[in-house]
């Protein structure tokens, strides 16, 4: 049953893909992971219908959103701009929305002080308008909901926000403010609805993941990491952006004009324009989330110290499979005009709730912009094993179950939520090689997109609606695609340090050594030695069992900030682990260490002392089920609350 499920989503898929742009040859494009593996399991052609018609079916989009007028020197300016969005940064005037229950964070603020930008406009390419004819690219769920505005400019921003408070070291909006300092780069197109002028940023990278983890699910900007440099000269200054090793954007040549005056309308498109954003979320087996909200940000400036015309001589854009930047930049092209600017801005943000009556199927290029990344692996082709129907192949695990702290656990479960008898289970992997942009029917075929990385899962055995689940509370990697994709789906992915060694090899007595750190803080330290090779495979609840009364992982797709619990909240998404045993070793002599920081307070959820440890040699995948809290909304009374307090495990 299983099997003709995966099969019937992959066909609905393919025909909904019919009219997409093709991709580029010998190009094998996919959708995000959830399983491409048949094995027997409980789904119906009932539970396949009412998935579709979930996946599928809703109502028109909201005509929320503003624009704003025109606006030379930095007071007239910021007069203005103070008067187009409601003065020192007030949303302005919105359209009504219907309020939920608790009415959630509604909006909010944040101040970047003493923030510097490069702003440039370049002229909307052919590549762009041609794209945007077909629709499905700025996530408008019918045809005409949103258009590009071919007028307009594409408007590209380098900034650097030294002092940027995106976060808090507890519970948000109540504790101590946490400054996020970083670099940005931002492409916004201008857009379109019913005649107001608004923009959406299709593409950006920042040098900060906690940055990146706040843009995407709290301001619906998907952005994502790279390196930024700059050198500078008296007179010039030359930028640089990196992404997985190899150049993205290359700015030369900014000189001083010889009229350096700046005019109201030039500074008021990148200010007054406002955003109107989609959230990332799961891209469902080649199905199309369909968003129940969009975002609208707007950039208010605060102060204005200077504003000042430069020409820019040189632009580098590197056309790289995977970022799509040759859709949104013309080759050889220069910015039609450029100026500094060095104020402190207010970012307004706020939630607009959708009604859906379609979707369109995005362009193939949104999830370059938003989500994928070059392939970075040391695994070469040769080993692959094209013939093996699991995507996540020959993982080398080390596993070890603790003690819970049921009292210092407990504020961190969702509502509805409660601890089931057994033990916490923190397992470590490294994929080699792991092919999560897999989609389901593909019948396991892996590559060409392959990655290698480490990834540290930390679970918990829970009852959610009656059924048995395990709970993960954190996962830290070190590979950044893996953790948007794995985040985009409902997995609490971020990054880290990984470090995962045996000593010389996996053989009997290796020792054993696993160190995870985050932005500094140790999480998690394990030593100990691997045992002799075991005759019979014992199933690992929470890491290797295969059976149907074996619990499945229960995530959360995705929790994206609380702005209306009641249209916002996230949807339990609950695949089941299949998994490939091919060898399996105790581990002996097992030393474990946690980390407290709020960020993966891990020594306060367990017990020090390991129960029991183990190495795992496996291949996985993952299988869609129904029943239990499948699909079902995380209970609303608590779910504000719980938010609030999971904030820094969550994103910092």
């Amino acid at each position: 049953q299983v099997y003709t499920t995966h099969r019937v989503l992959f066909i609905v898929q393919r025909n909904l893909s019919k009219g997409m742009p093709a991709s580029a040859p010998g190009r094998r494009r996919a959708s995000l992971a959830v399983a491409s593996c048949a094995r027997p399991g409980g789904a119906s052609w009932a539970a396949v219908g009412f998935l579709l018609a979930r996946l599928v079916h809703g109502q028109a989009a909201c005509d929320g959103g503003v624009c704003g007028a025109g606006v030379g020197q930095p007071g007239d300016i910021l007069s203005m701009l103070q008067k187009t969005t409601g003065g020192g940064g007030s949303p302005g005037a919105l359209s009504q929305r219907p309020r939920g229950r608790q009415s959630g964070i509604e909006s909010h603020s944040t101040t970047f002080s003493g923030a510097s930008l490069l702003c440039m406009k370049f002229e909307v390419p052919q590549s762009l308008r041609a794209l945007a004819s077909k629709g499905g690219i700025f996530g408008e769920p019918r045809p005409g909901a949103f258009t590009l505005d071919e007028a307009g400019h594409i408007l590209v921003t380098i900034a650097h926000f030294p002092q940027a408070p995106l976060g808090w070291s507890g519970v948000a909006f109540e504790s101590e403010p946490v400054n996020v300092p970083h670099h940005m780069f931002s492409v916004r197109v201008p857009i379109l609805q019913k005649g107001r002028r608004l923009s959406q940023t299709v593409y950006s990278l920042v040098d900060d993941d906690v940055a990146m983890n706040i843009y995407r699910l709290g301001q619906a900007v998907p952005a994502k990491l790279a390196n930024f440099s700059q050198s500078t000269d008296s007179s010039r200054a030359e930028f640089r952006i990196d992404r997985r090793g190899t150049k993205i954007f290359e700015v030369g040549g900014i000189a001083s004009a010889s009229d350096a005056s700046v005019s109201e309308q030039e500074v008021a498109d990148f200010f007054h324009r406002r955003e109107v954003d989609v959230p990332m979320s799961i891209t469902f087996a080649g199905l199309w989330h369909l968003p129940s909200v969009y975002i609208e940000r707007t950039l208010v400036p605060k102060s204005i110290r200077s504003v000042s015309r430069v020409d820019v001589h040189d632009i580098a854009v590197t056309n790289l499979e995977f970022e799509g930047l040759d859709v949104l930049f013309k080759a050889g092209a220069l910015p039609a005009s450029a100026f500094r600017i060095e104020a402190d801005l207010e970012v307004v943000v706020q939630m607009e709730p959708t009604e859906q009556t379609g979707v369109i199927p995005p362009a193939r290029v949104v999830s370059d912009w938003k989500r994928l990344g070059a392939e970075v692996t040391a695994v070469e082709e040769k080993h692959t094993d094209r013939e093996k129907m699991l995507a996540y192949q020959n993982g080398d695990i080390v596993w070890a179950k603790f003690g819970i702290n049921e009292e210092e656990l407990a504020p961190y479960l969702p509502p509805g939520v409660r601890l089931d008898e057994g033990e916490a289970v923190a397992w470590i992997v490294r994929w080699q090689p792991a092919d999560f942009l897999n989609s389901w029917g593909s019948l396991g075929k892996v590559g060409p997109e392959l990655f290698e990385y480490n990834e540290l899962w930390v679970e918990v055995p829970v009852v959610i609606a009656g059924a048995r689940y395990m709970y993960p509370l954190t996962l830290l990697l070190n590979e950044d695609v893996g953790m948007i994709a794995g985040r985009d789906m409902g997995l609490p992915k971020k990054l880290a340090d990984a470090t995962y060694t045996f000593v010389p090899a996996v053989a009997d007595d290796a020792r054993v050594s696993v160190d995870v750190s985050r932005r500094g803080a140790p999480v998690y330290k394990l030593t100990g030695r691997l045992g002799a090779k075991a005759k019979d495979i014992v199933p690992v609840q929470g890491v290797s069992e295969n059976s149907a009364s074996s619990p499945g992982v229960a995530l959360l797709a995705s929790v994206t900030f609380a702005y209306d619990p009641e249209i916002s909240r996230p949807t339990w998404l609950c695949p089941h682990s299949v998994s490939n045993v091919t060898e399996q070793r105790p581990l002996h002599d097992v030393e474990v260490e946690f980390g407290s920081d709020p960020t993966a307070p891990l020594g306060r959820w367990f017990h020090k002392t390991a129960t029991e440890a183990g190495y795992l040699r496996m291949d996985q995948d993952w299988l869609l089920t129904m029943g239990g809290a499948q699909l079902k909304l995380v209970e609303l009374d608590g779910y504000l609350d719980w938010w609030k307090r999971s904030f820094a495990l969550q994103y910092m």
